[in-house]
């Protein structure tokens, strides 16, 4: 039998060019064929992943954690890209339902350990700010307060306030929207104040023109302006 000569740089090249358009062409032919090899030979290749990356943990860690230092942002706008394409929604919805649905126990097991070994109270009270200040940003977004001018590293500093204020006088305290955003007031630095717990539950949604604020510029501070005649 003849030996095949090694390719030469030039042999290379074509060779990866016509490559790349082969795997182009058939994107979908090559796509079954992995498929099939997968079911046949799953448990192999299982086993043989498993021992690879145990052998080589350490190895593979610092190489992905140098690639993803060095890729960061090209990696998010590749996966944001990619969460875009409408062939993708689905594929992703059914692997989180399936993934939920096949790991549910071991889901379970993990969240409890988390809220209960301690380590979940001690992240949730170390980051109460972060917390709170995401909290507040995703009720905003459902109501549509939030302007072009928000500035969320401002408002993170406001939470931050706040566990300061009710560590140092040991009463609770609130960040408060001096205009509720049930109201129609905006996610806003200039409609943010701290008051204590006892003065923002006592003041609920109350609008009170003397405090100022911010409204946003939605349809629910459209209809409370309208409704309360206010300008």
């Amino acid at each position: 039998m003849k030996t095949r000569k090694p390719l030469s740089k030039e042999g290379k090249k074509k060779k990866a060019a016509y490559d790349k358009v082969y795997r182009k062409k058939n994107k979908e032919k090559i796509a079954a064929n992995k498929h099939d090899y997968w079911e046949k030979n799953k448990e192999e290749r299982t086993a043989y992943n498993v021992n690879y990356y145990q052998a080589h943990k350490e190895g593979i860690k610092k190489k992905t954690a140098a690639y993803y230092y060095n890729n960061h942002e090209a990696e998010m706008a590749k996966r944001k890209e990619y969460r875009k394409q409408p062939e993708n929604i689905e594929k992703m919805r059914l692997h989180g339902v399936l993934y939920r649905e096949e790991n549910k126990e071991k889901r379970a097991a993990q969240i409890y350990k988390w809220a209960h070994d301690g380590r979940g109270k001690a992240w949730r009270e170390a980051n109460s700010d972060k917390i709170s200040a995401a909290a507040s940003k995703r009720r905003a977004i459902k109501k549509r307060a939030i302007l072009p001018t928000t500035d969320f590293a401002q408002i993170k500093k406001f939470f931050a306030l706040r566990d300061a204020m009710t560590e140092e006088f040991g009463e609770k305290y609130h960040v408060d929207h001096i205009i509720a955003l049930e109201n129609g007031g905006a996610h806003h630095q200039d409609n943010l104040r701290v008051i204590t717990a006892k003065e923002n539950l006592e003041k609920g949604y109350k609008y009170i023109p003397e405090l100022g604020g911010v409204w946003a510029d939605n349809n629910r501070a459209r209809e409370f302006k309208k409704k309360h005649n206010i300008k």
